[in-house]
Parts: C-alpha cells; structure tokens; sequence
C-alpha cells in the first residue's frame, strides 16, 4: 500500500491514541513497531533491509567506543561504511553505473537492466545511521546501549521515509524521554500538519498534473508551456518536500518531539550558497559536516576548494537519483558557488547593498535555481538541453502558443481557481508567520494570536474542499 493522504489520517490518530494509553516505560516500544509497520506499507521485506542497516551501525559503533585502538576503530568504521554504502550502491545505482559503463564499452542498449526495486526513503535512514556511526569514532558521542532506542531513532516514522536527517544526539535524546504532548505541542503540531497538507495536495499535487503533461513530452510543447512548467515546478517541489517536512514535524510534536526545520524560506535566498543554508538544511549540513570539512573545506587552495565543493554536489545530485541530469545539476551548482566566490573577491563585494540591490541579489539567485531545476526535473540530458534551447529561442512564441500554454491547466474548469486561491493563501499565510516570528504588538495582543486560529482553519477548508487526495507519493520519497 503506497502513502497517501486517507492512510496517514487514519493510522497517525490510532497510533496517538496508543501511544497516550501506553506506560511511558513501553512507549520505544510503541513506536518502534509503529514505525517498522508504517514502513512494512510499501514493500514488507524492507524492513529486514532497515533492520540489517540498524544492526550493523549499532554493533559497529560499539566495536568502536570500546576500543582506543585505532586501527581497530578504523576497522570498524571502514566496515560500517562498505557495508551501508554497499546497500545503498545495489539498490539505487547498480543499474545507472553498469549500463552508463556499458554504453561506453559496448553498443547502446545492449546492457539489459537488473529488476531492482528502490526500497523508499533508503537514502534518509543510510545517512542517519551513518552519521551516528562516525560522530561515535569522532568521539562526539558515544555509542548507544540499547539498540531499542538506536532502531527507533533511525526509524523514527514521521521522518523515517523523506528527513528531516536528524542527529543522534538531538533526536536520541528526545526519544529516551517520551512523555505526553502538552497543549503546546498538540497546537503546533496541528498548524504543521494543516499547513503541510495544504501545501502538498492542494499546491504540489495540482501543480504536478501540469508540470508532468509537459516535461514529459517536451517535443511537443512549446516555449512558453515550457517556461511557465519550469517556474511551477519550482514551486511544486518546494510545496512537496517542505509539506512533507511539516507534516513530519508536526506528527512528531504529538508525540512531543521537535525535529528540525528544512527549509527557511529558501527562495528569498540572496545567493546560492545562502539557498543552500536555507534548502532541505539537514542534508546541508550532512554532507558540510560528513564530506566538505573532512576533505579540508575552505581552509585549502582556491584549486583544491574548488574540487571540494564540486565533490559534495556532485554526490549531493547522485544522492538525489542515479541520472546524468542529477549530476550535472549538482555540478551546476557547484560552478555557481565558483563564480560567487569569484565576484565575493572584486570590488562590486563593496557596493552598498538597499532595498532594491537586496530585491535584485534575490530574484538574480532564484533564477539560478530555477535553471537548475530543469535538470533535476528532466527525464534526460536531451530533454533537458530541448528545453532550455526552446527556452531561450522563444521561436514559437505568438498568441497560439500562449493559449496552447495555458490550455492544459483549463482541462479541468477549476484549476486556475485553485492555483489563485492557494497563491492568495500563501500569501496570506507569509503574512502571519512574519508578524509571529517579529512579534509585532497588535498581533500578540489580538486575542493570543486570534488571527493564527482563523487563517489556519481557512487552510483547513481549504484543504478538505481543493485538495487532491490520491495515492501520490512525495517527490523526495524516491530518494
């Protein structure tokens, strides 16, 4: 059974329930099975597979606070990591390595591709335990002693398929203390998951219907369906992955566990390297702390700083799918980060930034990203270099071609009335959010943020009545 909507509005309840019935002393219990059962919906044999990557890391961790010996600890690192990233080369890239080596050796399509079924959310619970793993032989922490707790803070189920990639120290330390939600917790968790859903299937899943009809068939439309498909899908994956990342932290709050934000407004980033500190923040910082440092950072030659950002993108696009285009968008990242560094050394780092340089700084990286999401979302390189070369030709651009545009979203008579209402919602939801985060006066006096109560039943309305409920999975549970 996939994830969709009705499945988790009916499961999350019984397990709340459950959970609240529960003697605190059972309640890892509780949830380790709940989260081995939400996960045993997809495919059942991989939870033997979640299982075997949690025994290795746990022992393996062990093994190595137990011992000063260091090459005995460097075995069981070394060991740990084989065997997890062995996992994870069959599962997710077996296929894309061997059939890109055998269009090299041999004639193109003559490598017939192993059967392989991507287990969902490998990636997440890989990276998690791994990070555990290391952090125990960098003596940051030291190892578990029950693998009760370390199998549910590797599965953790409302983070367990799509992030946020928690830290040991910060998620253990909450699971070993699992007492009842307060009245806090139940009210914020409600405002994550209204707000989550809202984003998911009344924004991405409907966005997507569009999206998908064009980049799927890229030869058949033209510049303009192009354009507008590659803005759209900008907004569609941001409204998927931080819906799911709200969802998530707001289930958890239930529970009353806080797991970390994602995602900090990412689009208003005033340049790439800020993106980065604002977009899917977890594995940020995963791959700054686990590959960018460790290779020397930016404490290295201008040359060899180079290699080591282009080396975490590079893996960051190959941990997003095993696809040429991942590559190079990662690779394009990377070169962004070149020539930002390049303008941060001349004279225009000393220009006065105002209001209006500050606009210019956000919508001049916005488009940077932009273009870059048309690798990650092309089925190919061809598609992709078809797409930006219509793009930029704008050869068919004329009244026919506009319609012929905007003619997919008609098909169904409510779809630009949706669109309008949720970017009217968004809007009015940015509004709210920045008046709490700033505090102003006459909002925290209004009632205890009376304002925060209707907008988020609004979404709730909203929601129930424009939201596409069906068996679509979030963009990030492939990864």
């Amino acid at each position: 059974m996939l994830f969709n909507s009705i499945h988790f509005l009916v499961y999350f309840p019984l397990v709340v329930m459950m959970y609240l019935m529960t003697p605190t002393r059972h309640r890892q219990i509780l949830l380790l099975l709940a989260s081995y059962y939400f996960y045993m919906a997809w495919i059942p044999e991989f939870a033997l597979l979640m299982a075997f990557t949690t025994i290795v890391n746990f022992y393996a961790a062990k093994e190595i606070d137990r011992t000063t010996v260091i090459a005995r600890r460097k075995f069981f690192l070394v060991s740990s990591l084989i065997i997890n990233f062995g996992i994870l080369f069959y599962f997710k890239y077996f296929n894309f390595f061997a059939s890109s080596l055998s269009s090299i050796l041999t004639r193109e399509g003559e490598f017939q591709t192993l059967n392989i079924i991507l287990p969902v959310g490998i990636s997440f619970y890989t990276f998690q335990a791994l990070s555990y793993t290391i952090d125990v032989y960098r003596s940051q922490s030291k190892s578990e002693s029950s693998l009760i707790d370390f199998a549910l803070y590797v599965s953790f189920f409302p983070q367990l398929v799509a992030g946020p990639i928690e830290r040991y120290e910060h998620l253990t330390s909450q699971l070993k203390t699992l007492n009842n939600p307060s009245t806090d917790d139940i009210k914020e968790g409600i405002k994550l998951i209204i707000w989550g859903f809202f984003k998911k299937v009344v924004i991405a899943d409907r966005l997507a219907i569009y999206v998908n009809s064009v980049f799927n068939n890229v030869e058949a439309s033209n510049s303009i369906s192009l354009v507008l498909a590659t803005y759209l899908f900008s907004i569609q994956i941001f409204c998927d992955f931080s819906g799911y990342t709200d969802i998530a932290r707001g289930t958890a709050r239930f529970f009353g566990i806080r797991l970390m934000d994602n995602f900090n407004r990412p689009y208003f980033a005033k340049s790439v390297s800020e993106f980065w500190g604002r977009w899917h923040i977890s594995l940020s910082t995963w791959f700054k702390d686990y590959v960018y440092i460790p290779l020397g950072g930016n404490k290295v030659s201008a040359n060899r700083w180079f290699f080591n950002i282009s080396c975490v993108f590079i893996l960051s696009g190959l941990w997003h799918g095993a696809n040429w285009t991942f590559i190079v968008w990662g690779a394009l990242h990377a070169f962004y980060f070149l020539v930002e560094r390049f303008f941060s050394q001349s004279p225009l780092a000393d220009l006065k930034s105002n209001n209006f340089t500050t606009f210019l700084r956000i919508l001049f990286t916005y488009h940077l990203v932009v273009f870059a999401w048309i690798f990650f979302r092309a089925n190919s390189i061809s598609d992709a270099t078809l797409i930006i070369n219509k793009i930029f030709t704008m050869s068919d651009f004329s009244f026919g071609a506009l319609s012929a545009a905007i003619l997919p979203f008609t098909s169904d008579n409510r779809a630009i009335a949706h669109l309008i209402t949720a970017i009217l919602l968004i809007i009015f939801m940015e509004v709210v959010h920045t008046l709490q985060e700033q505090k102003v006066k006459w909002f925290e006096e209004s009632g205890n943020s009376r304002l925060a109560y209707i907008s988020f039943s609004l979404l709730l309305v909203v929601t129930i009545f424009l939201g596409k409920f069906n068996e679509n999975s979030f963009i990030y549970f492939q990864f």
